[in-house]
């Protein structure tokens, strides 16, 4: 009897899982698509930045953080990530810092003049919002592996 039990409850255990493969019919999940402003992919990696006072917000998938040159030690504040809202020719992002408050980057798509550079446009338009400080600039891919700081002026972009 004691072996008879152990037995029966493994042979019962292998009748519990199925061999049969896939309907035919099953249907496969469709890939989400990337965010897109215009023909402008936001899954790329992307660089926000303004003067007067200079700033930078670095955005990609699920990281996005600010630079404010205008402190004495600037160092990137992350915020927490989110996807953005597209609404016609509007990306807009609302999350928070780490501090709590609300922060939102809107990117509009209309080419920008960087401020002094009158042959550098960027194609997009932005609006960062931290808090009630209202900062504007201009935005599109991020400079490829140059510091912040450096590559306001810098044509090379992230290809990931």
């Amino acid at each position: 009897m004691r072996i008879l039990l152990p037995a029966l409850s493994l042979l019962m255990l292998a009748g519990c899982g199925s061999q049969d493969p896939e309907p035919a019919n099953a249907v496969a999940a469709k890939p989400i698509p990337s965010p897109m402003l215009g023909g402008f992919n936001l899954n790329q990696k992307l660089r926000a930045f303004g003067t007067e006072p200079f700033w930078t917000l670095d955005v990609a998938p699920g990281d996005i953080s600010f630079t404010d040159y205008a402190l004495a030690d600037p160092k990137p504040e992350p915020f927490f990530a989110h996807a953005p809202v597209v609404t016609g020719d509007t990306a807009v992002w609302t999350t928070k810092n780490v501090a709590g408050a609300p922060v939102v980057l809107t990117l509009t798509l209309k080419d920008c003049l960087e401020a002094g550079e009158e042959d550098q446009t960027r194609p997009l338009t932005a609006e960062l919002r931290i808090g009630d400080k209202a900062r504007t600039g201009c935005a599109g891919p991020k400079p490829k592996d140059v510091p912040a700081a450096a590559d306001n002026a810098s044509n090379a972009v992230d290809a990931d």
